[in-house]
């Protein structure tokens, strides 16, 4: 027997196996993936505009990254930084630095990291938009640039990992989770994605979880071949990852914070639920009070909406919430303040990107699937009031452009760059003419 929401919006029946349809993308509607990746591109332009036209570079963008691409060239892609490989970020830097010159690069890498967000925007798109619908799908892909940031994370190659993090999960969930095989350009092009982006930041050995149990779960019976070996290539990549890992640990690279001296439940519902619906400069001038009840009632509604939303999707948004949880919990670890708040407009707001982007989506989910009008409010009226929070700070802190000298010696240029925020990340590079 059929139940409503096991069935796609498409209208195609959920089938597994290795017989399962094939889906060919060519069914996707080419205006709404242009539509999707002009308004990232457009959106990015309004919350950035002096970085997309004077180029930005941030800290490790020239002190890690610039300096290990001129002088390692692509070897760097190899060098973890921070605990962690981060291949994508690397074989960008690499290759410009293989044409291109110090002088031009805040500009090029500015525009590339856009055009990478706006491509991964559009590729959530076509995961997505045959199960919740082409509107929910476009929300689904503008979270990126949606949600609440203070633009730390934006159009730095350092910061790449948290734009493609998100893309990694619905990939991962594509392949070795939806019940339905695409066409093998798809898979060869999802294996390259997930390979590389598993390669970049933490964010693949977080979701293997959800992949070693699909694998229990479904892949005697339903994973095909290639599907195996997409496996197997996912497994060396996080082994590579738990290696940096575990050298890094072993050095004393990582943070060591203290969870006893951290005060959980008042930071989630302040810094967490209450700045992801209210501006700061709003919600400070609240009582206490007020705020754990705008934040009580906030969970409320999400609740409301997550129960009033069926089968599979209700599962998905279960997923996607314990996701969000966890990684907010990583991020203060990772933070290791307890004398500052972790907030989206103060310092660590980067750790808070990846949590926010998968509540937005979970909202979006319950929005496009609850049943009944009341649980569409419930997802519908925070989605609003998390745009509104957004839009207090939705142009992006200006920063000053990275300053750039050079002094010629024979047949080599060194390049002296400065970058924001402090002088402590200025960078020398010799570049053979």
């Amino acid at each position: 027997m059929k139940s409503k929401d096991r069935t796609w919006a498409a209208g195609a029946p959920i089938t597994a196996g290795p017989n399962a349809p094939v889906i060919d993308d060519k069914a996707s509607n080419g205006i709404w993936l242009l539509a999707v990746f002009a308004i990232t591109i457009g959106l990015t332009f309004a919350r950035m505009p002096q970085r997309l036209t004077q180029g930005f570079l941030w800290a490790e963008d020239v002190s890690i990254f610039l300096k290990g691409g001129y002088e390692e060239g692509f070897r760097s892609i190899f060098a973890p930084y921070a605990g962690y490989l981060h291949a994508v970020p690397r074989l960008i830097v690499a290759a410009y630095a293989s044409l291109g010159s110090p002088v031009h690069a805040p500009l090029v890498l500015a525009w590339v990291c856009a055009i990478v967000l706006a491509g991964a925007a559009t590729l959530l798109f076509t995961a997505v938009y045959r199960h919740v619908g082409r509107v929910a799908a476009l929300c689904f892909a503008l979270a990126l640039i949606i949600v609440p940031q203070d633009g730390e994370i934006w159009l730095t190659v350092t910061n790449l990992q948290w734009i493609l993090g998100p893309l990694l999960l619905v990939l991962l969930w594509r392949e070795f989770a939806a019940k339905q095989l695409f066409p093998v350009r798809v898979f060869y092009l999802d294996a390259v994605l997930i390979v590389l982006l598993s390669l970049t930041g933490p964010f693949g050995l977080v979701f293997s979880v959800f992949v070693i149990g699909a694998a229990f779960i479904k892949g005697r019976h339903e994973w095909a071949r290639r599907t195996w070996g997409l496996f197997v290539a996912y497994g060396l990549a996080l082994t590579a990852q738990m290696a940096c890992l575990v050298h890094a640990s072993s050095q004393g690279g990582l943070v060591n914070f203290n969870p006893a001296d951290f005060h959980w439940i008042s930071s989630f519902l302040r810094y967490f639920v209450l700045d992801f619906i209210s501006p700061a400069s709003l919600n400070d001038k609240w009582s206490v009070g007020m705020r754990i009840g705008v934040s009580l009632i906030a969970i409320a509604c999400c609740g409301f909406a997550l129960y009033k939303t069926p089968g599979n999707y209700r599962l998905a948004c279960v997923a996607l919430l314990f996701l969000a949880v966890l990684f907010w919990v990583l991020g203060i670890a990772r933070f290791g303040r307890t004398d500052l708040p972790m907030r989206w407009s103060m310092g660590g707001s980067r750790y808070l990107y990846v949590p926010f982007v998968f509540c937005f989506w979970t909202l979006v989910i319950c929005l496009s699937k609850a049943n009944g009008v009341g649980a569409r409010l419930a997802a519908g009226v925070p989605l609003l009031l998390i745009c509104f929070s957004s839009a207090s700070g939705f142009a992006s802190g200006k920063w000053p452009a990275t300053n750039i000298t050079s002094l010629v010696t024979g047949n080599a240029v060194s390049y002296r760059l400065l970058p924001p925020p402090g002088d402590s990340f200025g960078t020398t590079i010799r570049k053979v003419r």
